[in-house]
């Protein structure tokens, strides 16, 4: 039978902000159980747990998290526990980790370590000769500098951890609810309580309902408070439904009425799904991410750098505020989360549940503009997630004798825009896309979707053929890029809709700057990559050459569409030909 075991923990939290930092490593296991790092990745493992460590301390964070798995063996516990019992690591901090598969006597060797509890359901006689156990570790440094740690085993096994040939599954059967203390004021001393489960532990109901739920039934017996509730993962499918379903029954204030919830938060801490930056992914692990009661008093819905409001994006938990962390690779997330209930309950009282939100990278390596130990705006990666997906132009349409140089291009002009700033990224992609015409929401990256996308493929196509026969600069352009031509700086700019006329249209309303100093060289693209008709370009071209006014004295410009372009680039005999015929349409 679960039971649940009481800690009152001598630590004090400040408040209404405390600080997190959560690794989300890309976890590497063994085929066989006890699942576990194998020995060729354990140090770079325990490297990048130093690292995380080290950020935690320094920044002073009253939570550092480690997701399910993320510690590998008695080796990567060992280094925490030095880590948090050193005299330079602050009091008042917790560190709640996943550990690796541990034999019998690797668990009865950690339980049997120094200022270390277990419940005595789950001590080591507990388990079988040939189980394995799966656990979580809470270390806690209180207030007077004491450290001391609790060991709580994986309740239910998830289907890897049970259809095992070798070995099996042990399930404890005890959780800890841990409770401490917010800094007084006035005299009036405050409280908070969490608990921590294991990934499956939250939607398991092979006993005839949810782990969670016997929890609640269980904290029921009395009125009392739940901030957070800690979810370590190593989760390929983190929005499958159960998970969903779990996580929306546990914020249901209908059931359970002693236990309140309505500004409680669930901190889902996954691990990546690969070593490097990427995006989100259908049943690909990561989507690290909190949860707040619908009533929590925040802002949502917003577009913020690192992190993602807007509700449904990435699964649909109704009216709770869903706070995902956009990267999805391995990473070091750390935020400062929001307590509300020390806010009041009006609009003034209202801020955002999560502030302050940095991406750092795990390891040593090649710059990422993903992975700035700072801030990352929604721009910057979903236009770098785009690029990480986009082949060059040779690879999909056979170019005849400018294969190499266009290949190459394509490589420089990535390279490039990867190294943009911000403001650039998102006026890139506006200006691209016509469908912005109509679109008040085009700066709320978490809107973008088929449209953006691609306008930037066609813009990217686009300056990689140019660029193979012209030095081309997208950092100082007023549009896309620059290009000199007979001594004379042309801009360019692509841009893609349904029809070129919607091009020519979104190119005229207004949207995009005009250079009055210089001409500009305009390149469409429709749905059907069609060539542009002569009477269509004779309508948006001959009112506007003979134009020429004192807010716009170089007024001209010049249309040629992708198709045309693509052609001529296909054809050209060699880089100089390409050269002439691009000459040929800006004079």
């Amino acid at each position: 039978m679960l039971e649940i075991d009481p800690i009152s923990l001598d630590v004090i939290f400040p408040k209404p902000w405390i600080k997190m930092i959560v690794m989300q490593p890309h976890v590497l296991l063994t085929a066989s159980e006890p699942y576990r790092w194998p020995d060729d990745k354990k140090i770079q493992q325990i490297s990048g747990i130093n690292r995380t460590l080290e950020m935690a301390k320094d920044q002073q964070a009253h939570f550092a998290i480690f997701p399910e798995y993320a510690i590998p063996d008695l080796d990567g516990v060992n280094v925490v526990t030095e880590r948090i019992s050193g005299v330079d690591w602050p009091n008042n901090t917790i560190i709640i980790g996943g550990v690796d598969g541990l034999s019998k006597e690797r668990y009865r060797q950690l339980c049997e370590q120094p200022n270390t509890t277990y419940h005595n359901n789950n001590k080591p006689d507990q388990v079988g000769p040939t189980e394995w156990v799966n656990c979580c570790i809470t270390w806690v440094k209180k207030n007077d500098g004491h450290t001391i740690k609790y060991i709580q085993p994986k309740i239910s096994s998830a289907k890897d951890e049970a259809l095992t040939p070798l070995r099996s599954f042990f399930c404890g059967s005890a959780v800890y609810l841990f409770e401490g203390k917010f800094r007084h004021e006035n005299s009036v001393q405050y409280s908070f309580k969490f608990f921590t489960l294991i990934c499956f532990d939250w939607i398991d109901q092979s006993a005839g309902c949810r782990i969670n739920e016997s929890i609640m039934r269980k904290l029921d017996q009395r009125q009392q408070t739940i901030e957070w509730v800690f979810l370590l993962q190593h989760n390929q499918k983190p929005n499958h439904s159960d998970f969903i379903s779990s996580t929306l029954r546990f914020f249901d204030d209908s059931v359970y009425n002693n236990v309140i919830r309505h500004n409680s938060a669930v901190i889902f801490a996954n691990s990546a799904s690969q070593d490097k930056p990427a995006s989100y992914a259908e049943e690909n692990f990561a989507v690290s991410s909190v949860v707040f009661h619908p009533a929590a008093n925040v802002l949502s819905d917003k577009c913020r750098p690192t992190i993602c409001l807007k509700k449904n994006k990435y699964r649909n938990l109704n009216t709770c505020h869903d706070i995902v962390f956009r990267e999805m690779g391995a990473c070091i997330h750390s935020f400062e989360i929001h307590i509300p209930r020390f806010s009041p309950y009006t609009p003034g009282g209202r801020c955002l549940p999560i502030d302050r939100a940095q991406v750092y990278p795990i390891t040593d390596g090649e710059p990422d503009p993903r992975l700035p130990g700072g801030e990352v705006p929604a721009c910057v990666k979903w236009v770098n997630d785009m690029l990480d997906t986009k082949p060059s132009l040779s690879d999909r349409v056979s170019i005849d004798h400018l294969n190499r140089e266009v290949t190459i291009s394509h490589n420089a002009i990535i390279g490039t825009m990867r190294q943009l700033k911000a403001d650039k990224h998102e006026n890139n992609i506006h200006y691209a896309t016509a469908s912005h015409l109509s679109n008040n929401e085009w700066r709320n990256v978490d809107n973008w979707i088929t449209d953006e996308e691609n306008a930037l493929e066609h813009m990217l196509d686009t300056l990689a053929m140019i660029s193979t026969a012209h030095d081309i600069d997208l950092d100082s352009s007023l549009l896309h890029a620059t290009i000199m031509i007979d001594d004379k700086l042309i801009e360019v700019v692509a841009i893609k809709g349904n029809t070129h006329e919607d091009c020519f249209k979104y190119f005229l309303s207004g949207h995009l700057p005009w250079p009055a100093a210089h001409k500009t060289f305009l390149i469409t693209q429709d749905d059907r990559n069609s060539e542009i008709t002569k009477g269509l370009l004779k309508k948006f071209t001959v009112p506007y050459f003979s134009e020429k006014t004192i807010t716009k004295p170089a007024s001209g410009y010049f249309i040629k569409d992708f198709q045309t372009l693509l052609r001529v680039c296909q054809t050209a005999d060699s880089v100089d030909n390409f050269r002439e015929e691009i000459a040929s349409y800006v004079v």
